[in-house]
C-alpha cells in the first residue's frame, strides 16, 4: 500500500530500506508530474465555463478572493501564491470558506488532473498496477507539507496525502475486481460499451465481437450494471483491460 510521510521522516525510512517518492514540485521526473504546481495545461477551472488553468495550484490561487477579487492571471504557469488577506474562494457564484474550498475546489481539481492530464494519468496507472502485483509492498510518498488532514485548516494541506488516499482506494477496487471479476465486471461493462458506441445488436450472434458476445451473455444471465463510479482510476484501468480483451471470456 501507499503511505503518507513527511520530508523529515523520508530519509530515515530510506535508511530502513523503504521506498520513498518525492511528489513535490522539486521532485524528479516522472514524479514531479503529480505535483499540483506542474503546468500540465488544459485543467478546467471549477465554476468557470470554458476556462482552463495550466496547473492545479493556479486554480487554487486564482480563485482566492483578496480585496474583493479573484485573479485569473494565476491560471497561467505554476500558480504563484497571492499576497493579502483571503476572504474566501469563488465557487461558481458563491463565496465559500477555506475548508469548503479544499473539499469543493482543491481536491476534485487535483483528482481531475490525475485522471485527465496524460503525464499524470499514465503515472498513477503505472503506480497502481505496480502495487497490484504486490499489495503487501509499502511505498511512502511526501511533499513539502506535513498536514494530511484536509479538515485541519491551520496548516497547508499535503497533496501527497490526497494522492495516497486516491491510489489506495482505487487499488482496493481493482483487487475486488480481480478477486471476483464475474460479479465485479458487471458494474463496469455496460458503460464501457456505451462509451465505445456499442449497442445491444439485433443480429446473428456469430457475427458479434467478443465484447458484444460477453455483454449479451451477461445480460441473459440477469446481471445488472451501474453507471456511477466511486473509483474513477480503477474504472480507467478496467476499461484498459477490456480493450486488451482481458476478463471477457
Amino acid at each position: 500500500m501507499f503511505l503518507f510521510t513527511t520530508r523529515a521522516k523520508a530519509k530515515k525510512l530510506q535508511s530502513q530500506g523503504f521506498e520513498t517518492i518525492d511528489v513535490s514540485s522539486r521532485g524528479i521526473e516522472p514524479y514531479v508530474f503529480l505535483s499540483p504546481f506542474y503546468p500540465h495545461g488544459k485543467i478546467p477551472v471549477i465554476g468557470m465555463r470554458n476556462t482552463f488553468s495550466d496547473s492545479v495550484e493556479g486554480i487554487w490561487q486564482g480563485l482566492k478572493i483578496i480585496d474583493g477579487n479573484i485573479d485569473p492571471s494565476r491560471f497561467k504557469g505554476r500558480g504563484k501564491k497571492r499576497p493579502g488577506k483571503i476572504s474566501g474562494h469563488l465557487y461558481y457564484d458563491e463565496v465559500i470558506g477555506y475548508k469548503e474550498a479544499r473539499h469543493l475546489i482543491y481536491k476534485p481539481t487535483y483528482i481531475s488532473m490525475l485522471l485527465n492530464c496524460p503525464k499524470a494519468n499514465k503515472l498513477v496507472k503505472e503506480l497502481s498496477l505496480r502495487m497490484l502485483e504486490d499489495p503487501e509492498k509499502v511505498i511512502y510518498m511526501y511533499d513539502f507539507d506535513t498536514n494530511s488532514d484536509i479538515n485541519n485548516t491551520s496548516k497547508p494541506l499535503a497533496h501527497a496525502s490526497l494522492l495516497v488516499e486516491f491510489l489506495n482506494e482505487n487499488i482496493q477496487e481493482l483487487i475486488y475486481f480481480q478477486n471476483d471479476p464475474e460479479e465485479a465486471k458487471t458494474i463496469y461493462l455496460e458503460e464501457f460499451m456505451e462509451s465505445k458506441g456499442m449497442k445491444l445488436p439485433d443480429t446473428d450472434f456469430s457475427k458479434l465481437s467478443t465484447l458484444e458476445k460477453q455483454f449479451l451473455r451477461m445480460k441473459a444471465e440477469g446481471f445488472t450494471s451501474e453507471v456511477y463510479y466511486s473509483f474513477p482510476l480503477a474504472k480507467q484501468i478496467i476499461q484498459d483491460w477490456f480493450i486488451q480483451g482481458l476478463y471477457l471470456d
